[in-house]
């Protein structure tokens, strides 16, 4: 019997849309959302353990000029919590151990920029 890839989904999709216009002479405007998802995808090679499947949501919104820009963004905007990675060890006492580490929650932010030339 063959096993599933390790690390690896079976099903995985990425959509990203961005739309644009001028606001007023030069200043641009923007907006971007990004949508990805994935299977489960199991750990190792022998299937017993997996990482559950995920669905993430991003969106940034910006003006700018020639130089500057500023724009409201926001990381993983429904808040879902799930393992980024998974270290799977052997102890001598139990037969497998997990160590996980967790994705971030949601986070938001303003970000400005100013292009020296």
């Amino acid at each position: 019997m063959l096993s599933a890839l390790a690390r690896t989904p079976q099903q995985e999709v990425v959509v990203s849309a961005t739309v644009h216009g001028t606001l007023a002479g030069s200043i641009d405007w923007y907006a971007r959302g990004d949508f990805s998802g994935s299977d489960e995808q199991f750990v190792q090679s022998d299937n017993v353990s997996w990482l559950p499947a995920r669905r993430i949501l991003n969106a940034r919104i910006g003006v700018g000029g020639r130089r500057w820009e500023v724009a409201i963004w926001g990381e993983n905007l429904t808040d879902q919590r799930y393992p980024t990675s998974v270290i799977v060890r052997a102890q001598l006492d139990v037969p497998y151990s997990f160590d996980v580490t967790q994705s971030n929650g949601r986070r938001v932010g303003i970000t400005t920029s100013y292009h020296v030339q």
